[in-house]
């Protein structure tokens, strides 16, 4: 029976398209967080592959998850499983339908329900911090890769869209300004930004397989057994790069207020060869409402995008 793949990103994961502005391939690199910056990042991040346990498929010679955990904060108990991909470099066993990215222009950046799906919701480091949008070559090419990298993906089928976006406790969807930590030049880019980027994916057998190579900073990774998820209608799974008590279900602030800046951001320039300095600041008017699902959960990073480069 057909089904549909649903891979949703979040966390720390770096979008680098091959061409703009339609792009037929999309790199996903996960940042290494292993080791914290300064300001308010003082938990490591981990890359995880996550799903239901009721969708894993297992077998001889598949791939088992490494971890467990109902989410904190789900009423329903619903169990998860997870795949911890350090040092990974992961594909999706799919040929069709070819990479489709909706895209348009963001306007006063408040998304509405005719550009809520842009991909330019996905924070644009290039404008965010000017002249940083360029991706360290290395990332992008054959291995060892960089320690920068903690994981990476590469999208060649499917629709790639914004899903979901960083809201504060009210659930109001944030408008942010991109500024220095300790100050200087602030950017003139301000927007909401995509908490959640959504990979779309029509399936026809009945499982859907995502294989990988490991150890990816050495020059000879080895494979690794292939991971396969049924899928006889929807299904949702997801990679995440963000501390492990995020992936679980981290108790919802129960505070009012906007949201912090988002000191884990300058992750990011570890990626690229010029640096940078801005994050995202919240601003203190919120975007107009969205006929939208609210969020759930714990607030997560939101993921970036570098400029298109044709390695990616």
């Amino acid at each position: 029976m057909p089904g549909t793949l649903f891979l949703r990103f979040s966390g720390l994961c770096a979008f680098v398209p091959n061409a703009a502005p339609n792009p037929t391939a999309v790199r996903v690199l996960l940042v290494d967080a292993k080791t914290p910056h300064s300001g308010g990042h003082d938990e490591a991040h981990v890359p995880y592959l996550v799903f239901r346990d009721a969708d894993w498929v297992a077998g001889n010679n598949l791939r088992r998850p490494v971890d467990w955990f109902h989410d904190g904060n789900d009423p329903r108990r619903t169990l998860f499983a997870a795949c911890d991909l350090s040092d990974q470099d992961l594909s999706i066993d799919v040929n069709n339908p070819p990479l489709s990215v909706p895209d348009g222009a963001i306007g006063t950046g408040c998304p509405n329900a005719a550009n809520r799906d842009y991909f330019s919701w996905v924070g644009p480091i290039g404008k965010m911090s000017p002249g940083s949008g360029g991706i360290d070559p290395a990332s992008l090419g054959s291995f060892p890769l960089p320690t920068t990298i903690a994981a990476r993906i590469r999208l060649t089928v499917g629709t790639l869209t914004s899903f979901e976006f960083a809201r504060d406790t009210s659930t109001e969807v944030v408008k942010w300004e991109f500024k220095p930590v300790s100050g200087g030049p602030t950017s003139p880019q301000q927007q909401a930004l995509a908490e959640e980027v959504q990979l779309e994916i029509p399936i026809t057998g009945n499982y859907v397989e995502f294989t990988a190579v490991q150890n990816i900073h050495t020059r000879n990774p080895s494979p690794l057994p292939a991971m396969r998820l049924a899928v006889s209608g929807p299904v949702v799974a997801w990679i995440k790069n963000m501390p492990r008590p995020d992936i679980v279900g981290r108790p919802i602030p129960t505070v009012p207020g906007l949201r912090d800046p988002d000191y884990h951001f300058d992750h990011f320039y570890d990626l690229t060869p010029a640096g940078g300095a801005n994050i995202p600041f919240p601003l203190s008017g919120r975007c107009p409402d969205l006929p939208l699902q609210p969020a759930v959960g714990n607030p997560r990073c939101p993921p970036t995008q570098f400029d298109p480069n044709a390695s990616a």
